[in-house]
């Protein structure tokens, strides 16, 4: 939106808070050797549980930020390069990446932010990667699915 005499500084920005946005991210669907396997993984990680099973579908509940995982089978061939990441947030990246770890995901590497922040990539038991990220700063996260709203003010 290109900022007018009727409109603030604020008002130019409402794209990059999401406002009026085409859509919204739904879910990560990962085609699998094993969607068993990985949907049992991907429970024990997000503390969710299998809410539909097909013989080509495996989908898992929402996690508290509203997106769920779901496990297509396919025997194609990994790629060799990174197709995609999930974020997963946590509140201690150490303790969590342990956890991956005894569940049954590998380290990768660790991503060294310019902040001095950094984040583990971990793999699922096929090989999917996702990273383990530390929260956004209170002035940058939003809400997340299912948080009440503070009241807006007139």
């Amino acid at each position: 939106m290109e900022p007018t005499a009727a409109t603030t500084d604020a008002d130019s920005d409402n794209s990059d808070r999401g406002i009026g946005a085409i859509g919204w991210m739904r879910s990560v669907v990962i085609d699998a050797h094993d969607p068993d396997l990985l949907a049992e993984f991907w429970c024990r990680l997000l503390d969710v549980e299998v809410v539909e099973r097909e013989s080509d579908w495996v989908q898992l509940s929402p996690d508290p930020g509203g997106t769920f995982f779901a496990f297509q089978p396919s025997d194609a061939p990994r790629p060799n390069g990174l197709v995609a990441r999930p974020d997963i947030e946590v509140e201690d990246i150490d303790v969590a990446r342990s956890r991956v770890e005894a569940i049954g995901g590998t380290y990768v590497r660790t991503i060294a932010e310019l902040k001095g922040d950094h984040h583990y990539v971990m793999a699922d038991p096929e090989g999917n990667e996702f990273c383990l990220v530390q929260p956004l700063p209170p002035e940058l996260a939003r809400p997340r699915w299912g948080d009440s709203l503070p009241p807006e003010t007139p």
